[in-house]
């Protein structure tokens, strides 16, 4: 605070008593819950009247793609879309800013979207996550519609249980924060939020019938029947996988609320654009296919390597490389590593983002779950050479998949992060291999 001063700041809000000897005729304003407050002021400060409709994707996964998704389609009805999320911030196809945090911080969420209305966005799409819902990063902005894909094991070593990290989720369908929910009903906690509504909400599911249902599921053909009180028609989806399919249902369901026509929805989620880091498929002719994919959680990492089993058929290994980060939820290590070692014919360990803690450490808990059903697998270090070992070791049927970092563009050690591309790597290795 005293630095503060020095550089002449005109106020310093706080939420306990300060002690400062020389304020220089700056204004200190004590409130609850400084981070709410800050949240307030920068949308004060940024707000207009803005034109566009919010909406916003939170669960454990699915946030991006279905933010995609969704961007697909608007912008096939001819409509101005801006994007925030994991990947960056886009304008349609403009790039604002590259990778960065899930839900940016207030004075950043609410600078983005006056450029937005500046642009004469007709729509806002915003992946929220359940830190940015605990800390209150989204106050001062109403989602015209929130959607609930999920919620798996993650971010427990923030949150401590499932029950904590639920909570954190279940606010976001609140009167002070949307006006209407979508959930997925084939999950416990899109349940409770459906059974305890404080706004109208609206339910999907792939299992029974609801306001927005699935059936005809064609996993081959990554395809399934729209169901809805309007209607119901096939829709072929651009990418593979069940947890796709929900993806693509739980958007379809929006763009229904929107009003948005049968044609659009049908054609943003058949010609789907591709989504970096999310289901990259890059052919190595001889040496197979490798596909690269964000999956960091033991959710996603079981649906990214069932989706790849299915895609692969009957010929060929499945080969999985992956890691966990470090100072991050210990418990699922293990279980992230059974699962890799129960539907993986080989699993090769590497490491996400040590951060502060050994490498190896983090590697041999996962190895542990891998131990438990005696299947096999190494540890390879740098994570380069842990992909191309997976190349050396594979043929012509086989696929790798390469799980946990997609594009996320660093490698963090001890406080640093150094620059690292996944699917740079993956393409150099790719000219390689393929000569």
């Amino acid at each position: 605070i005293s630095e503060a001063i020095k550089k002449n700041a005109s106020c310093i809000l706080v939420q306990q008593d300060i002690s400062i000897k020389n304020l220089n005729d700056c204004t200190v304003i004590k409130v609850d819950n400084t981070r709410k407050a800050m949240s307030i002021i920068a949308s004060n400060f940024y707000k207009k009247n803005y034109t566009f409709k919010f909406i916003g994707f939170t669960g454990t996964n699915g946030k991006t793609t279905s933010s995609f998704m969704l961007r697909s389609i608007l912008m096939k009805s001819g409509k101005n879309v801006g994007l925030i999320g994991t990947s960056g911030v886009f304008f349609n196809d403009e790039v604002i800013r590259g990778e960065d945090l899930t839900t940016p911080d207030p004075i950043e969420m609410f600078k983005l979207l006056s450029i937005f209305q500046e642009k004469k966005a007709d729509y806002v799409i915003s992946e929220i996550s359940a830190h940015a819902l605990y800390f209150t990063k989204n106050r001062g902005i109403m989602s015209d519609i929130a959607v609930f894909s999920n919620l798996t094991q993650d971010h427990l070593d923030f949150f401590g249980n499932m029950e904590n990290y639920g909570k954190a989720k279940k606010a976001y369908f609140s009167p002070e924060l949307a006006r209407i929910g979508i959930v997925n009903v084939d999950d416990e906690l899109g349940k409770e939020i459906q059974d305890d509504y404080k706004i109208p909400i609206y339910s999907y599911s792939c299992k029974k019938e609801a306001d927005f249902y699935a059936t005809k599921i064609n996993l081959k053909r990554s395809s399934f029947v729209f169901n809805h009180s309007l209607g119901k028609y096939k829709i072929t989806v651009g990418i593979k996988g069940l947890y796709n399919i929900y993806n693509a249902l739980s958007v379809a369901s929006v763009a229904v609320i929107l009003g948005i026509s049968e044609r659009y929805i049908k054609e943003g989620l058949a010609l789907l654009p591709e989504i970096r880091g999310r289901f990259n498929i890059f052919d190595f002719g001889k040496k197979g296919k490798v596909i690269l994919d964000f999956a960091h959680t033991p959710d996603g990492l079981e649906k990214v390597l069932t989706a790849t089993k299915e895609l692969k058929g009957k010929r060929g290994k499945l080969i999985s490389v992956f890691g966990c980060g470090g100072n991050r939820d210990k418990a699922k290590r293990p279980i992230m590593g059974e699962i890799s070692g129960s539907i993986a014919d080989y699993t090769i360990i590497s490491i996400d983002n040590p951060r502060f803690e050994e490498p190896y450490s983090v590697m041999e808990d996962i190895a542990e779950g891998l131990k438990k059903i005696d299947a096999p697998y190494e540890i390879v270090m740098p994570r380069e050479k842990a992909i191309e070992r997976a190349i050396e070791l594979s043929s012509k049927h086989d696929i790798i998949v390469v799980s946990g970092k997609g594009v996320e563009p660093y490698y963090e050690v001890k406080g640093k992060k150094y620059e690292y591309h996944e699917d740079e790597v993956i393409k150099n290795l790719q000219i390689k291999y393929k000569k």
